[in-house]
């Protein structure tokens, strides 16, 4: 199967749909290989991620969090959140990136981490990153910062 097939079964998968019918993230928009997508944080708050997803599955996704209007990364529109958080969310940094071993950003920062290859072990690379994100979002103690 090539990389653009596979993304696009990717993104119709169950595992994908079910995300959005628990209303964990939508996608509104697919340019080629950039895949915007909602994430909805628990406070009510929502950020749009840009995923990169040139050569999927043979290389890893990007992701950078943009600005929903103009799509442009803007650091202004990055979740924030304590030390944990900023462990794997680089929002202080310019630019931007994502410290995981499934993300280009964050494998160019730790280039022994591709050839782990990470995010060949997942069946659905892009459910992957999202249950990846999903997670930082909402349990507590990854300290994303909840705004009142």
């Amino acid at each position: 199967m090539g990389e653009a097939s596979k993304l696009d079964n990717d993104l119709v998968s169950p595992e994908f749909l079910e995300g959005v019918e628990q209303e964990f993230w939508s996608l509104p928009e697919r340019t080629g290989d950039l895949v915007y997508i909602t994430l909805f944080a628990p406070d009510g708050r929502s950020f749009m991620a840009r995923f990169d997803c040139s050569s999927y599955w043979t290389e890893p996704i990007e992701c950078l969090f943009v600005d929903p209007g103009s799509r442009m990364v803007d650091s202004r529109f990055w979740p924030d959140g304590d030390q944990t958080y900023e462990g794997w969310i680089k929002f202080k940094s310019d630019p931007g990136f994502i410290c995981w071993d499934q993300d280009r950003g964050g494998i160019a920062h730790h280039p022994d981490w591709k050839a782990l290859k990470a995010w060949q072990k997942e069946s659905n690379p892009i459910v992957s990153y999202l249950t990846f994100l999903r997670r930082l979002l909402h349990l507590k103690p990854n300290g994303y910062n909840r705004k009142k």
